[in-house]
């Protein structure tokens, strides 16, 4: 028999799914004009994009539930179907909602969850879309889908793409001595190529200390000595650097330590020479 509340119902839907969409797309439009960092586009565009789909979802929901007929029982009777199937599903929608409402990190962050690392390419409803990080945190070219699932039942780690952190670079030096000569020679090469960002670095920290109510570290770099390894004597720089940039800063700091390592043995001929001897006559 036929029934009209159906026919309405799924024009209703196709409405909705339209209006959706429309919006997903005029929202890119609006984003790529607006703001001239992607980062900043992708954002704006996935935060208009997630609000669209939670509306439509809902929408859709009313729209099929609201009358009580008993054309809505099959679609219900799926839902709660696919719900007791796949839990997963149901955890990640939770996990979606939850990063949506908090907004724990953005496009273009760096996240780890477990074994997985890498940049935010995209945060979709289910799931995030990560740019693969290998060492130093470069991207290597692949990419990982993450479920949603995964950020609720294990420890995520965010490194916002805009704020400064403390790396740390290891030099082994070998000859424990020789930790108080290279030591100064390393401080110096990390002052050197972090001079130009250091005040703003320490101002980005002084403002996370202040919203999140916690101590951090100075941002000027500093140099330790480690004897305790079993590697032998070495030396461990602490400086400020994005963490995009963390790969090229670090060679820049290691080839100006080089650079100072290499002067300063240059030199040391030349001071002993105008040394007088002890053993020369009288």
């Amino acid at each position: 028999m036929y029934d009209p509340s159906l026919l309405t119902k799924l024009l209703v839907s196709l409405v909705i799914v339209a209006l959706a969409l429309l919006i997903t797309r005029t929202a890119r439009r609006v984003a790529a004009a607006r703001f001239e960092d992607p980062s900043q586009r992708k954002q704006a565009w996935v935060t208009i994009r997630n609000i669209a789909l939670l509306v439509c979802l809902a929408l859709l929901g009313l729209t099929w539930t609201l009358g009580g007929d008993q054309s809505s029982l099959p679609l219900a009777a799926v839902a709660g179907a696919s719900l007791i199937v796949s839990k997963d599903i149901l955890i990640s929608a939770m996990g979606g909602t939850v990063l949506f409402l908090t907004r724990t990190y953005q496009v273009g962050d760096f996240i780890e969850v477990g074994s997985v690392r890498g940049r935010v390419a995209d945060i979709r409803f289910l799931s995030t879309l990560l740019d693969a990080s290998g060492d130093a945190d470069l991207i290597n070219g692949s990419r990982v889908l993450l479920q949603h699932s995964a950020v609720i039942t294990s420890t995520l780690r965010v490194t916002p793409h805009e704020h400064f952190m403390l790396t740390t670079l290891r030099v082994f030096v070998g000859d424990p001595v020789a930790c108080l000569d290279r030591r100064a020679l390393l401080e110096a090469a990390a002052l050197e190529v972090c001079a130009p960002w250091i005040d703003e670095a320490e101002r980005g920290l002084l403002d996370l200390e202040a919203a999140h109510w916690s101590r951090l570290p100075s941002a000027r770099p500093r140099v330790f000595i480690d004897l305790a390894s079993d590697k032998g004597a070495q030396l461990v720089a602490a400086f400020p650097c994005r963490v995009e940039e963390r790969l090229r800063i670090e060679q820049r700091v290691l080839s100006e330590y080089l650079t100072r390592v290499q002067a300063a043995a240059a030199t040391q001929p030349s001071e002993e020479a105008l040394t007088p001897a002890d053993d020369v006559p009288a």
